[in-house]
């Protein structure tokens, strides 16, 4: 795994009300938009683990949907 960008987020960037905390109204557009900003740029199909959300809280499935629109999420695997 390489970052590719770290940065803070900022008031220039796309935000969305329908998500109910401030960090999350820009956080998960910002992602999803430098995801599909990139995509072009790849010669395959990423593969996402995301283990940012959970499954019985609103706004994380919210943005777990969003991305399995356009990408091919990998399961969640707990190891003991």
């Amino acid at each position: 795994m390489n970052i590719i960008e770290f940065r803070y987020v900022n008031n220039s960037d796309k935000f969305d009300d329908s998500y109910p905390h401030w960090s999350r109204k820009y956080e998960y557009p910002t992602v999803i938009s430098e995801i599909k900003r990139r995509l072009p740029e790849l010669s395959f199909s990423p593969k996402i683990h995301n283990s940012s959300w959970g499954f019985d809280i609103e706004h994380h499935t919210k943005f777990k949907n969003n991305l399995s629109s356009f990408l091919i999420m990998l399961p969640i695997v707990t190891l003991f």
